[in-house]
């Protein structure tokens, strides 16, 4: 689809910038202490060019001593790689002839083997990659009812076609809460008729081991906006242009290719979506590490590994990706410890001053500062000024914005405030068909101490 082609660089712009082209980038500009922290980075994840000009820094003395035992075992280690180049394995000969102590050099390189031999980097960062009918389960809702979405006009008109991606949690009844638009294709040309779609459909409870009915959390479901006859695809010379690219190394060609054969089934070829965000991320490429870490987290064309997951979204995160920084927020917002909501409150806090904050994270903000038990956390006012910032029309969910100002009351001592919106909170979700236990409780607490303290 030409719309397709077109809008093919608003994937590539994801992109960060942390990544091997910039420390080369730096290195070609001599600021040489820069480019030896970025090469490093990417040395320790197993990127086989960095490791090698890693050991031509310490060979060089650019930016740190002379260390030949250093530049010998970081040579070695990359040159072993069959993507090594008879370029490099030259440097790496005319770098062992000058070691001294061959001792020496071989104790150093069994140190990097220990940590960075490719069987090491498998076990402790590297997905298990799977074929598709091999996979687990992806992390996704089952939708029973379905209300079709209104199809814009505009993109009708014009034969534009996509997705959106949504996280939502879901109450026993399988009702969905808290939708948050996490990908959208292209721009937000589909996000508004999404979430008034979605928000009136019911999907598949969970249930616990005795069979019963609980709530679900951070559920993915994916709406495509198809129109008849038409299929959402790249032309083959775009394909295969990729296809090349990726095949020679490029980070994002790699990065494209994943994600376009993650999102479009009608593209042919044995390609695992993963394993090119996987050689992508080991680049330094925030986006690709983001990906992979979600894939991680939910098994998506490898075996679920939710450790190695948040490690590749801390990478993300350290990269400025955003996305990253908001799923580890919530990530840490699920353990109620301090330690727990003070790494989400960074990450948000973050977000916030960078002026990138979601409908989703913002409601997360506001509700750890309105409801967290930790005096150095809590700041209930602060809450109420952030749900300022909301854009409920988008959001549709008064429900979670009555409960959010009511908690803020609450913890302020204004508990007459705290019942009124929490009132407002149960009306609109029994006339929602929502699970209300939760709701009817935090207003039964309220109450509660609303008649103990004109008791006192």
């Amino acid at each position: 689809m030409k719309n397709v082609i077109a809008l093919l660089l608003s994937v590539c712009s994801l992109i960060a910038s942390a990544d091997f082209n910039s420390a080369l980038n730096f290195y070609e500009k001599q600021q040489y202490d820069k480019a030896f922290e970025e090469f490093q980075k990417l040395a320790q994840l197993g990127e086989k060019r960095s490791q090698f000009n890693l050991g031509v820094m310490y060979f060089q003395g650019q930016h740190v001593e002379k260390n030949i035992n250093k530049a010998y075992a970081w040579t070695k280690l990359a040159t072993e790689s069959a993507l090594a180049n008879a370029e490099e394995k030259k440097i790496h000969n005319i770098i062992t002839k000058k070691v001294v102590n061959m001792d020496l050099a071989a104790a150093e390189y069994e140190s990097l083997i220990k940590n960075y031999d490719s069987e090491v980097l498998i076990k402790r960062l590297y997905p298990e990659l799977l074929e598709e009918k091999k996979a687990g389960k992806s992390h996704d809702a089952t939708a029973l009812k379905i209300v079709e979405p209104r199809y814009p006009y505009d993109a009708a008109r014009r034969g534009i076609q996509g997705w959106v991606r949504v996280r939502l949690d879901l109450d026993v009844k399988g009702n969905p809460r808290n939708i948050r638009v996490i990908e959208s294709f292209p721009d937000s040309t589909f996000v508004s008729e999404t979430l008034k779609s979605i928000s009136k459909w019911r999907f598949e409870p969970a249930r616990n081991e005795q069979n019963e009915l609980i709530p679900s959390f951070d559920l993915g479901y994916t709406l495509k906006f198809r129109l008849q006859g038409a299929d959402l695809t790249l032309k083959k010379s775009v394909y295969d242009d990729l296809a090349n690219k990726a095949k020679q190394g490029d980070a994002p060609a790699q990065f494209a290719l994943g994600y376009w054969h993650e999102k479009l089934s009608s593209l042919e070829g044995d390609v695992n979506p993963t394993e090119m965000y996987l050689n992508s991320a080991v680049q330094g490429f925030a986006s690709a590490q983001y990906k992979l870490g979600l894939s991680l987290l939910y098994g998506n064309g490898c075996r679920q590994d939710k450790e190695k997951g948040i490690a590749w979204l801390t990478r993300a995160a350290a990269n400025g990706q955003l996305n990253a920084q908001e799923s580890l927020a919530g990530l840490a917002l699920q353990t109620p410890t301090r330690e727990s909501q003070l790494l989400a409150l960074s990450y948000l806090d973050n977000l916030q001053q960078q002026g990138e904050m979601s409908s989703s994270a913002t409601i997360r903000l506001a509700w750890l500062l309105a409801t967290s038990p930790y005096e150095d956390i809590a700041n209930p006012k602060r809450a109420i000024k952030v749900m300022d910032n909301i854009s409920w029309r988008n959001y549709r969910d008064t429900v979670t914005e009555n409960e959010i100002l009511a908690a803020s009351y609450a913890a302020l001592g204004d508990f007459e405030e705290a019942i009124d919106y929490q009132e407002e909170a149960l009306d609109d979700a029994e006339d929602l068909d929502y699970d209300v236990s939760e709701i009817k409780e935090r207003l039964d607490s309220y109450k509660a101490k609303q008649l103990w303290f004109q008791k006192s």
